[in-house]
């Protein structure tokens, strides 16, 4: 049994390195891979790529050379059974033939939840679940975040010195940063859908917010500013670009309509929020931030 279940995680932990692959292309939906596994042998694998193409499961079939009759599948990711942008991969599953399937967590989205696992197991699939558990479930800590409480995770990015400044007392622009902690903030960048900020770095360093990765260029994330009384530059990057790169500005009620009007031609999208002494409720912006965008 301890050995079967090491074999277990040794497969699982290669699926879910796998699964790594389509981090930063995925959202909304998880990261997910899958591996068959016969005689201890890849017969087939793959990984979701993108929202709308073929899951995980379905990449792997498609891309076995052979029968999968008689092989473990592994998966990190309970397998749908509804349909969505895509068909339900349960049944395509249970059409391959395979003796068991070994599943990390349950999906916490509830028009699946426990549903696949029921399907394989209606149709005759011993089914593990809970192998390596907890690293599926910090693999897709943003998904499960937002399908079970319905907000953006969040990720905050500081970057102080060690007395804990930001910068100089005369405000002067030094770097506090090394080169690898930069790179770091591009990979967030790419790997997550919004990145905010709040006016008052728009208007002291008038970042672009984008990335420069080589290669993910294109994956710019929504730059979203806080902007209670929408003093954002009409001359700023963020602004000048909207047009290619989206931008949100969060503001209060009533907004400023002329500038709204001005900011809503150069591409810019305003979102209207109430207010709480003045400011903008950050609680308040991501619940409309994810209104905004359903």
């Amino acid at each position: 049994m301890k050995t079967k279940m090491l074999r277990d995680e040794y497969w699982m932990a290669r699926v879910l390195r796998l699964a790594e692959k389509g981090r930063g292309t995925t959202s909304p939906n998880p990261m997910v891979g899958a591996i068959f596994v016969r005689d201890d042998k890849i017969i087939a694998k793959g990984f979701h790529k993108k929202a709308g193409n073929p899951h995980a499961e379905i990449v792997a079939i498609n891309n076995a050379k052979e029968s999968l009759k008689g092989s473990t599948l592994y998966i990190n990711l309970e397998p749908c059974t509804h349909f969505g942008k895509t068909p339900p991969c349960a049944p395509e599953i249970v059409k391959t033939g395979i003796s068991r399937a070994v599943i990390s967590m349950v999906d916490p989205n509830p028009l699946i939840s426990g549903k696949g696992i029921k399907y394989l197991q209606d149709h005759n699939i011993p089914v593990t679940v809970g192998i390596l558990e907890e690293e599926a479930k910090r693999l897709n800590e943003a998904f499960i975040k937002f399908i079970t409480q319905k907000i953006p995770f969040v990720t905050l990015k500081v970057a102080t010195s060690l007395d804990g400044k930001i910068a100089t007392y005369k405000k002067e622009s030094k770097w506090i940063t090394s080169e690898a902690s930069r790179l770091l903030v591009h990979r967030l960048r790419w790997e997550v859908d919004a990145v905010v900020v709040g006016v008052n770095t728009v208007i002291a360093d008038d970042p672009e917010l984008n990335v420069r990765i080589r290669g993910r260029e294109e994956n710019n994330p929504i730059r979203i500013i806080l902007d209670s009384s929408l003093r954002i530059p009409l001359g700023s990057k963020i602004v000048k670009n909207a047009k290619d790169k989206k931008s949100w500005v969060a503001t209060r009620l009533p907004p400023n309509d002329k500038k709204v009007k001005r900011l809503k031609d150069l591409g810019v999208k305003v979102i209207c929020l109430p207010s709480k002494e003045d400011k903008i409720d950050f609680t308040d912006s991501l619940v409309g931030v994810k209104f905004f965008n359903s």
